[in-house]
Order: C-alpha cells, then structure tokens, then sequence
C-alpha cells in the first residue's frame, strides 16, 4: 500500500492532493485521524471511536477530586465547568504528543505540577485513550512487525508534525517503509508580488 499523509487530508482534497497524477487503487490519502486509525487496524490494534465530549466529562472528574480552590484553573473553573476540563485536557494531550511522560521534571511550573497531579488520578478517575495514548501503542507494535505499508509520502514539514508522530514515521522507516518528504514547488508570482519575491530570495 502507499500513502499520502497531509494534516489536512482528512476532510479530502481530491484532486489537488493528486497534483496531476491519476488516482489510482492501493494508493491512500490520508489525514492524520484516517492514518491513526489505518494504523490501528493494519497492526491489529482494537480500538473503538472515543469522542471528544466523553473524554473532558471523564477528564473534569478528576477536576473535581483536584481543585482544592488554589489552583491555577480554580478561578476559571467556578465560572466554566465545561470549557475549562476542556482546554486542561487539550493541554495535557498536547503535553502527551510531544513525549512527556506524565511526571513533574525537575524544575517543572506550578501550571505541570498540577498536571501531573491531576495524571495520578488516573486509577481513580480513569480516562480513554486519546491520540496520544493510541500512538504509543502504535510504536510499540511497531517495534515489533511492520504495518505492511510500502511507501509513505508526507505532505507537510516535519516540524508540522508532533513528536510521537515523527516517531511513528521513523519507526515505519525502521520497518521496511519507505519514507519520503514531498517537494513541492513554489508558485511563481507575478508583478509587484513577484518583484518583492525575488528581491527576498535575493
């Protein structure tokens, strides 16, 4: 199988995203949400669809057991109970995807303390899996067979992407997958707008 992984792909772009090539079978194109679940299913990871509103209710539980009134979210959560588990929640999967392990590092801000505190809740007040969570299962069954995907053309710049999906890449790299960044070409403009663009570009 090949694919064609873009962070916006998921709605579908047929046919830019095909950039004069014809659509053809066995070739996918695929936003991260439809490569995460293609994933899933190639590497026999069960799964089942988890939204977004299940999570933060799951997630302001654990609020709930934490606020003691002096936290830093205190104050905005007296006034929003929804919205407020909401970005926590959002934070904390960001934190997720960029490698933190869910504990307070030396010299971590009061704002990480309290996540962290809130992640040992988690026994008591457990919470699905989001993206984060499914990714690095992912890795680890990666590390393990290869997902059957011969080639893998990504669309957008690395640093576009979070730092457990560049690991993912590089662990389908390590499986036999051939990786590869598209080039795309820049678009040549005209008149004033072409003037400016050539004296950048020097």
């Amino acid at each position: 199988m090949y694919v064609v992984i873009g962070r916006t792909l998921d709605g579908g772009a047929f046919p830019s995203v095909l950039d004069g090539v014809d659509a053809s079978a066995g070739k996918l194109h695929v936003g991260l949400a439809g490569f995460l679940a293609k994933l899933e299913q190639s590497l026999g990871i069960p799964t089942s669809p988890i939204h977004e509103p299940v999570r933060v209710a799951e997630y302001s539980k654990r609020l709930v057991a934490h606020d003691d009134g002096k936290q830093f979210y205190s104050a905005s959560r007296r006034a929003d109970t929804w919205r407020v588990p909401r970005k926590l929640l959002g934070l904390r999967d960001e934190l997720f995807s960029g490698g933190w392990n869910g504990k307070l590092p030396a010299g971590g801000s009061t704002r990480l303390k309290a996540l962290t505190e809130l992640e040992e809740l988690s026994q008591a007040y457990p919470l699905a899996p989001g993206a984060a969570e499914r990714l690095l299962k992912i890795i680890e069954r990666l590390k393990l067979f290869p997902a059957g995907i011969e080639s893998l053309e990504i669309v957008d710049p690395p640093s576009s992407f979070s730092k457990l999906w560049r690991d993912v890449f590089q662990c389908l790299a390590n499986t036999g997958t051939e990786v590869r960044q598209r080039t795309l070409s820049s678009a040549k403009a005209s008149g004033d707008l072409g003037i400016a663009h050539k004296a950048l570009l020097g």
